[in-house]
């Protein structure tokens, strides 16, 4: 990787480009028939208008996502977590997780709540490093995800 990354609050025009991403990382862990729900995804605009949709740009391209959306007064449920291969293993997955949880914090919220698959293990073994726990799935949850994850944000 040659030259810095930016983190931005993801736009409308960057629609395009994001759902890209996603359908691009889903294929390669081996999802299929999730064009419906990457279709169905709101704008941007709309998302972070009820939360917030962030995008890690490199070399003027969209290689990254991270999300989160209010489940309740004090919960938010992290969503679309995404990076693209070339930029895996460079810590932007903990360092997308830092940032996420600091605008979460900031916002006032102190749980975190998180669906997640067991094909992204890597994810996964950082969801544990950061202080995730993991529970059994919820019963309505995605089927994409077998692991429900939370968070408690220490106070300060």
């Amino acid at each position: 990787m040659n030259g810095p990354v930016s983190w931005q609050k993801a736009q409308n025009s960057d629609s395009k480009e994001i759902k890209a991403l996603i359908r691009q990382v889903m294929e390669e862990f081996g999802f299929k028939n999730f064009g419906a729900q990457v279709d169905d995804m709101p704008e941007p605009d709309e998302f972070n208008a009820k939360g917030f949709l962030g995008t890690l740009r490199y070399q003027d391209r969209i290689l990254g996502t991270y999300a989160f959306l209010p489940s309740s007064e004090d919960t938010v449920e992290i969503q679309k977590i995404y990076l693209a291969p070339e930029l895996r293993g460079n810590h932007l997955g903990q360092e997308m997780m830092a940032l996420l949880e600091r605008i979460i914090a900031r916002r006032g919220f102190r749980k975190i709540t998180m669906l997640s698959s067991g094909r992204y293990q890597a994810a996964l073994r950082l969801y544990d490093r950061l202080g995730y726990s993991r529970l059994q799935r919820a019963e309505d949850a995605s089927v994409f995800c077998d692991w429900q994850l939370e968070k408690v944000l220490a106070d300060g």
